[in-house]
């Protein structure tokens, strides 16, 4: 069995989108939490502070905290693994913890706590031509694999997916889509502490190396 998520209040960033979500949590439940579409960029250090002001809370108030990982925007999930690594070292906040969880994972267990049961996938959109594939067994306690399946988006698609991410693009016409569960995220980590993992550098989910063109040291033709 999993330890039980540590007790405190934590900052909580998701910004695999297509929605920036940020918290303030303890044990399961908000303690306040925002919701945007806007830029990722301009919004993510306003909102945490918003929250902390709503909150009458200040950074070393916090136990540490939570950050998804993806799959989903690689901007805005670079960018969130960035500033709280910034956070991280600081002094004030040389106590702080941190966690990191897959927001495929979150999306799987949202739906083991509305009542799935046994092996079951669920897909979130990658590229144009493929989709993330996690495949989950609903234990307890929840084991998940991931991998990926090709896909056009004008072929049919039966399974079960989630939105993540902002290539509207790549995301399936037909399947079961479920909603990304970010009401519940609190309420999620508190019943399934398994999907947590600890991260001095939080960083955000890695599924394949980049390629990159080989230099030849040859100058550019010209046409």
């Amino acid at each position: 069995m999993s330890d039980p998520f540590p007790a405190g209040r934590w900052l909580l960033i998701d910004a695999a989108g297509p929605e920036l979500i940020t918290g303030l949590f303890s044990e399961d439940r908000w303690l306040a939490s925002h919701r945007t579409t806007d830029g990722f960029i301009e919004s993510m250090q306003p909102s945490v502070r918003t929250l902390l002001e709503a909150s009458s809370l200040h950074l070393p108030d916090l136990a540490g905290a939570v950050c998804a990982t993806g799959p989903g925007s690689t901007l805005g999930l670079r960018l969130s693994a960035l500033f709280l690594r910034s956070l991280l070292a600081l002094p004030s906040l040389a106590h702080w913890e941190c966690r990191t969880y897959s927001n495929l994972a979150a999306a799987g267990c949202s739906l083991v706590a509305s009542g799935e049961s046994g092996s079951f996938t669920l897909a979130a959109p990658w590229r144009r031509n493929r989709l993330h594939l996690a495949s989950f067994e609903s234990g307890p306690p929840v084991r998940f694999t991931f991998g990926y399946r090709d896909h056009k988006p004008g072929e049919p698609y039966n399974g079960n997916w989630v939105a993540l991410g902002n290539r509207t693009a790549a995301f399936p016409r037909k399947g079961n889509r479920i909603p990304y569960p970010a009401e519940r995220l609190p309420a999620l980590l508190a019943a399934f502490p398994e999907i947590l993992e600890p991260a001095s550098r939080p960083a955000p989910l890695q599924f394949e190396n980049p390629a990159f063109a080989p230099w030849n040291g040859e100058r550019h033709a010209r046409t």
